[in-house]
């Protein structure tokens, strides 16, 4: 097998060359899709064509024309992989297609971005894919992070074994009152 390369990209990222000579921007990614496709899933790695538009807003912004200062920037975001689960062993198709992004570290501006975007695209089926679950913040793992700020669906990827962790649906609670101490 041939020796595995890191090379160090734009923005201090570090990408990650296969054996097979190509490049991904991260050796998690690269085994997510290797471990996907050797599992019989339909997957490819997401390219310009499956970027979507967003904006986030511009802290003390001005417009030139109007003077306003609802200002926004306009982005773009690409995904790391587009899959297709395999059929079911009782014959009924597999769940899919939808997105998935691979983190492995998940820092605070990326975190934003991602929020801006999710908030922004909340029927697109974008779910992230961790190469563990693990402490993000003092009160919350990066599972439940993604669930309580992007409500999306997150896994974890654990040396190939995947699993997901859906949205936990909150069940809306409303009080009674006791009838006997209602007023007349």
């Amino acid at each position: 097998m041939a020796a595995r390369k890191k090379r160090k990209g734009r923005r201090g990222n570090f990408k990650f060359t296969a054996p097979d000579g190509e490049v991904w921007d991260s050796e998690f990614e690269w085994h997510v899709y290797t471990g996907l496709r050797d599992l019989g899933w339909t997957v490819r790695r997401c390219d310009k064509r499956d970027s979507i538009t967003y904006h986030t807003p511009v802290q003390d912004g001005c417009c030139m024309e109007c003077g306003g200062s609802d200002v926004v920037q306009v982005r773009s975001y690409t995904p790391d992989l587009w899959v297709v689960e395999p059929q079911q062993s009782d014959g009924r198709p597999g769940r899919g297609p939808y997105l998935i992004e691979c983190k492995g570290y998940f820092p605070r501006e990326r975190r934003g971005m991602l929020t801006d975007f999710a908030v922004q695209n909340p029927s697109l089926d974008l779910r992230f894919l961790f190469s563990k679950v693990a402490k993000l913040t003092a009160a919350k793992t990066n599972v439940e992070y993604i669930h309580a700020y992007l409500k999306k669906t997150a896994g974890a990827w654990n040396n190939g074994n995947l699993e997901w962790f859906e949205v936990p649906v909150k069940k809306r609670v409303t009080k009674r009152r006791d009838a006997s101490k209602r007023k007349s």
